[in-house]
């Protein structure tokens, strides 16, 4: 360092300017006092006793410099005096390259802590450290709120098995946001399934089988283009920034929240809107279907989510049979499951109808690229949906739909639970 002649040139060794260099360090540099240590220097922002250090930024980034309410001057760092800024209130900000020493002043209090915090994006699952301060992913704390907790999926269902959980920022591979997962051998079992009363399976993975299954369906009898309205016991759902105390359910595949739902006709503008009632909509297969002609359409409400099962319903004048559900979590998202669908045209998503922010989506691509999300979409529509004209890619599927859950602390267009794992307000 200094005691080596070829450092006797550097800034840092040969400053009378300051009182020491606190190197390149990231957070919490100092916790010093000022009293005893005389008022050598001007500021602008303040005055009595100070004390001055040099440091270098570690990182190219917009640096906050704060001192618990002392005056905090931010000075060129040639000995010059120059004032980059100075705050009475002790917080003084600048953009720095990385290694540009700069000269900071505390005047006028005492004891206090020096704070220096970049203004950077961070990815908390890259391994690179963004900030300067020899930390990456987890083991930043910058990183605290991203961590999550995956459960292992080795059957492809999206649910994984609750016993052989993992925290960590990024996700792991062959993990999932979702636990309760009962059977990993089989992508047909798990939460909300459909409970079948015939197949000696615990389908939902509530630890009951078949006939000894407790959960009581509420079963309707539809005509053709029929709705009827299913009022909850205890459950509530939040969706498009109001919360529902019941559901009205419809013989043609969705569901809506603000009245009843009869039409057939599956259209971008009648489901997206604005000026469409009903106007909140949820579709697992809206089509022109006839459950009058056979088939089954009933509700079950769980404590944590309420599912509507559709089995074997026919689109009208056919015997195209499909079979699907709409799971509505407490948590605000969706997810809709489609076990076999045989119609060739019909839509399926969700929508405010606000007739705003209303975007597509290739379901099976976006269910594919799920990573850290919590499901497909950004958190930050106000509807989200693929329509089929011709064939659809439905059959066997299961889709998480993140709705609009979460919050855009950053403001990058994608909420934290929706897939931006370095969504930290400030970072």
């Amino acid at each position: 360092d200094c005691d080596d002649a070829d450092c006797a040139a550097d800034f840092v060794c040969g400053s009378t300017c300051t009182d020491d260099h606190l190197g390149r360090g990231v957070g919490l540099l100092v916790s010093d006092y000022t009293a005893g240590m005389g008022d050598d220097r001007a500021i602008t922002c303040g005055s009595g006793e100070d004390i001055a250090w040099s440091w270098t930024a570690p990182a190219a980034a917009t640096w906050t410099f704060s001192s618990s309410n002392t005056a905090l001057s931010l000075q060129e760092g040639d000995c010059t005096e120059i004032e980059i800024g100075c705050d009475a209130g002790g917080i003084v900000s600048a953009t720095l390259a990385e290694g540009e020493t700069v000269v900071l002043v505390v005047e006028g209090g005492g004891p206090f802590d020096l704070y220096a915090t970049p203004d950077v994006e961070i990815d908390c699952a890259d391994g690179i450290d963004e900030d300067g301060d020899s930390l990456t992913d987890c083991d930043d704390p910058d990183c605290a709120d991203a961590l999550q907790t995956w459960y292992p999926d080795t059957d492809g269902d999206r649910f994984g098995e609750t016993g052989g959980l993992l925290e960590s920022c990024g996700q792991p591979a062959g993990y999932v946001v979702d636990g309760g997962d009962c059977d990993e051998t089989s992508a047909s079992v798990h939460p909300w399934r459909y409970e079948d009363q015939t197949n000696s399976i615990d389908d939902d993975c509530d630890g009951n089988i078949d006939a000894a299954d407790t959960d009581v369906p509420t079963a309707y009898t539809f005509n053709d283009d029929d709705s009827d309205e299913y009022i909850f016991s205890s459950f509530s759902y939040d969706f498009c920034g109001a919360s529902y105390g019941s559901v009205f359910v419809s013989s043609n595949g969705i569901v809506a929240f603000d009245d009843f739902m009869t039409d057939y006709y599956e259209t971008d503008l009648t489901f997206t809107g604005p000026g469409t009632s009903p106007a909140a909509l949820v579709a697992g297969l809206w089509d022109d279907l006839d459950p009058s002609a056979g088939g089954t359409i009933e509700v079950i409400e769980y404590s944590d989510a309420v599912g509507i099962y559709y089995r074997d319903v026919p689109e009208i004048g056919t015997t195209n049979l499909n079979t699907f559900s709409i799971i509505l979590l407490a948590d605000g998202r969706v997810w809709t499951e489609h076990d076999s669908i045989t119609a060739a045209d019909g839509l399926t998503g969700w929508s405010c109808g606000t007739g705003d922010a209303a975007d597509t989506a290739d379901v099976t691509a976006a269910r594919a690229a799920l990573t850290t999300a919590a499901g497909i979409g950004r958190g930050t529509e106000d509807a989200l949906y693929e329509l089929f004209l011709t064939g659809n890619d439905l059959s066997g599927s299961s889709t998480p739909w993140c709705v609009q859950s979460g919050s855009d602390d950053d403001g990058d267009g994608t909420t934290g639970a929706c897939g931006d794992a370095d969504d930290l307000p400030g970072i």
